[in-house]
């Protein structure tokens, strides 16, 4: 009599069971908790609907830091914290996230790093603030040498930059063409560990070390853009126009990442340039200009060329982009943790002073 009556409870209540959890699976939220496996320890995240990331679920003792922040994409989690980077690959198998990238590796040899700065016309007020900073909280445990593309050709360097005469070039191709400038250097590229170029109004503010460095499979390294980075795809300012070869359709791509602070190691950000010159190139023979120029490329790249190769570049949050007086930007919060400002150019003459768009020719 028992065994007859479980047998048939069994029967009935399994199938409720089994449409309960599959509606469960179905219908989840983004909203729930997420779990990562960390050196053996089983750490949660929720989805934070204000910011639209991922916040650790922190213990009372944890409340006072900001960080650290988890950024969810359709491939990877990048978990940002205040002195690192870790990245996350989704695991279709174990249906879980696994460790991909750590950037808290200390390198007993120090590695060779070239450091792209264009400084034509104007900019190179920029330019002595600019080493300046870098050589001191810019990767400071590894051998730098600066590439300085300037038409300023009697200035006096330190030994370890590497002056390249360039013409200052009507806007918007002193910007349009720095994939040309960079290719023009690449057999000397070629023997560095990694390259980074940095805009000229980009200046480091705090030490910046090994969690910019990609690794061999990720190749390049690119930075979220301050003002689209908590934004939905729909707004990013990509190119629209399908004549360019920087056009991204609508619906497509992953993030925002801004033209001004990128690299990798010098095989793979030589393989973006190639690229991104070759592309640029068809463009002005048909006459065609991307919205954003050379940061167009930059996107177009990193989603048909990586994403959708099945890759994933190592990103970078905001605070290694954080604009000067950046109030009302909404990254109050990531303001404490700035590594890296963009110089207004408003105090030093404005955009068009510095491009020399407004001077008689």
């Amino acid at each position: 009599m028992k065994k007859g009556f479980f047998f048939y409870s069994a029967v009935i209540f399994l199938p409720f069971l089994a449409v309960i959890i599959c509606l469960q699976w179905l219908l989840v939220s983004p909203y729930e908790p997420i779990y990562l496996l960390e050196k053996g320890k089983l750490k949660s995240y929720i989805w934070d609907k204000k910011t639209d990331i991922w916040v650790p679920q922190l213990n009372v003792a944890e409340t006072y830091l900001k960080m650290p922040v988890l950024r969810k994409t359709d491939k990877t989690v990048s978990v940002a914290s205040i002195d690192g980077y870790k990245q996350y690959l989704y695991d279709k198998d174990l249906s879980t996230y696994r460790l991909v990238q750590e950037s808290k590796v200390k390198y007993t040899t120090p590695k060779t790093v070239a450091v792209l700065y264009i400084a034509t016309g104007k900019y190179i007020v920029f330019w002595e603030n600019f080493y300046k900073q870098t050589e001191k909280y810019f990767l400071p445990r590894h051998k730098k040498t600066y590439f300085l593309f300037t038409d300023h050709d009697d200035l006096k360097v330190p030994e370890n930059v590497v002056k390249i005469h360039q013409d200052q070039l009507p806007w918007p191709y002193v910007t349009f063409k720095r994939f040309h400038f960079f290719e023009g250097i690449e057999n000397e590229l070629k023997k560095f560990d990694y390259v980074y170029f940095l805009n000229g109004t980009m200046l480091p503010t705090k030490e910046i070390h090994e969690e910019i460095f990609p690794t061999k499979e990720q190749g390049v390294m690119v930075t979220l853009h301050p003002g689209y980075w908590s934004a939905k795809n729909n707004h990013f300012p990509y190119d629209r126009n399908p004549k360019s070869k920087a056009y991204i359709p609508n619906g497509q791509g992953v993030h925002y990442f801004m033209g001004g602070f990128n690299g990798g190691t010098a095989e793979g950000f030589l393989k973006l340039i190639k690229t991104c010159r070759e592309w640029s190139d068809i463009d002005m023979k048909n006459n065609q200009m991307p919205a954003w120029h050379d940061e167009s490329m930059l996107n177009s790249y990193i989603l048909k060329e990586i994403y959708e190769q099945g890759g994933y570049p190592l990103i970078l949050f905001p605070e290694y982009a954080i604009p000067e007086d950046s109030h009302g930007w909404g990254l109050d919060e990531l303001y404490p943790h700035t590594k890296m400002l963009i110089i207004n150019k408003g105090r030093h003459g404005g955009h068009k002073f510095l491009r020399g768009v407004n001077e008689k020719k």
